[in-house]
């Protein structure tokens, strides 16, 4: 019997690891006899399509901080009435009217798949005094907003604060609207108890990984490749700055877009640090495709991720290990869900970068380590994070 589910999300395409999860979805459940749809905010590139979904479009859902209209929810709910599913899977909104309008509209289940700290954290990032925090959200986020102690993902501090936290604080009590809610890391599971989501809820579910069932390492020289977000919660600058202390020659490949006066303060301080380290190599390839993106990993000795911000789980972490590239990385949210440290790759101090320089040079200069930590990385993620393993899982919560 044909199921039908829907997924609602603020954009859809290629933009990002929630959009390449919904496509990857959509390709999983199609052979079990589920029809898959997405209402969506914003599409990106714009002439994306996937023939497994059908689309529908509503604007304002992909906006952060505005107040949905009773007219935009009459149509969101038309286009649900429309489809008429028996699952709504819930991805990145903003908004606790559109939750309330699903929750009344739909007598079906609905699921939330909680993808980061935007229900809980103001500035989404969890970074306090350049640490992760770990208080919930409370009056005391907006005191350290205005002192500018936190790192914020967009400007907040010309914004209303105080109406921001309530709105934020009617979104997360919006929880209790669902079935089930969906984590895929100990750490994000950790955070929505401290803020008072029902713990009865929550479902630590594996997140699949795309497997490739062959290898093909085409490993060059000393190749440290970093792919991501070029933005400063991401730490790229810390990255550029280790290099300073690995003792040989080495090339690191930024693969990512982001934040244009971050990106040229990074090209900055690569310029210098190659003119002080001579073999040093430092490419900026911008934004590339998922698929591209993997033939970087068949190149690389050793994948760094340098994030400042807790990171719900490292999804690059677990595609560089599918690739049995071991990871260098910053021990911080829940990128321990995937890096076991001297055994799938070495996690540094947050924000120690002579350490995380010595951990990439290590590896880079211990090819028989870093290969046996790459082996034990793709065991690893073939046992844990298995694309069967997580649609099982799914389909458990959808019926």
């Amino acid at each position: 019997m044909l199921q039908r589910i829907v997924l609602i999300n603020d954009k859809y395409g290629g933009f990002g690891g929630t959009e390449e999860y919904i496509n990857s979805l959509a390709r999983l459940l199609d052979p079990l006899g589920y029809e898959t749809s997405i209402i969506y905010g914003k599409k990106y590139p714009k002439n994306f399509s996937n023939p497994l979904i059908r689309e529908f479009r509503l604007p304002f859902l992909k906006e952060r901080y505005a107040k949905a209209k009773p007219y935009e929810l009459a149509k969101l709910c038309g286009y649900i009435n429309k489809i008429r599913p028996d699952i709504v899977y819930i991805h990145n909104i903003f908004d606790y009217r559109i939750i309330t309008a699903i929750r009344k509209a739909h007598l079906g289940k609905i699921i939330w798949y909680c993808h980061d700290h935007f229900f809980y954290c103001l500035t989404e990032l969890k970074v306090f005094n350049d640490q992760q925090y770990e208080l919930p959200l409370g009056k005391h986020c907006i005191t350290n907003i205005q002192a500018g102690r936190c790192i914020e993902r967009y400007p907040l501090r010309d914004l209303n604060l105080n109406e921001i936290f309530l709105e934020r604080k009617k979104l997360l009590e919006s929880s209790f609207l669902f079935d089930e809610i969906v984590v895929i890391s100990k750490y994000m599971e950790s955070n929505l108890i401290k803020n008072e989501v029902p713990k009865e809820k929550i479902n630590l579910v594996p997140r699949q990984v795309y497997i490739p069932e062959k290898i093909e390492r085409r490993e060059e020289g000393k190749n440290i490749l970093y792919v991501g977000r070029v933005v400063k919660e991401k730490g790229v600058d810390h990255l550029i700055k280790a290099l300073e202390f690995i003792y040989c020659n080495v090339k690191l490949t930024i693969v990512g877009s982001g934040d244009a006066g971050y990106i040229e303060k990074c090209r900055f301080l690569a310029k210098d640090l190659k003119g002080k380290k001579k073999g040093l190599e430092i490419i900026f390839t911008g934004q590339k495709s998922h698929r591209e993106v993997f033939e970087f990993y068949k190149k690389a000795s050793v994948v760094a991720i340098p994030s400042l911000w807790p990171e719900p789980f490292g999804v690059v972490a677990a595609e560089s290990l599918a690739q049995e590239v071991p990871v260098v990385a910053y021990n911080v949210g829940g990128i321990d869900t995937i890096i076991k440290d001297g055994k799938t790759g070495l996690l540094a101090e947050p924000r120690n970068i002579k350490e995380l320089g010595e951990k990439i040079g290590y590896l880079c200069s211990n090819k028989e380590e870093s290969r046996k930590m790459g082996k034990n990385g793709r065991k690893f993620v073939k046992l844990k994070f298995d694309p069967q393993k997580h649609v099982d899982a799914i389909l458990r919560l959808f019926s």
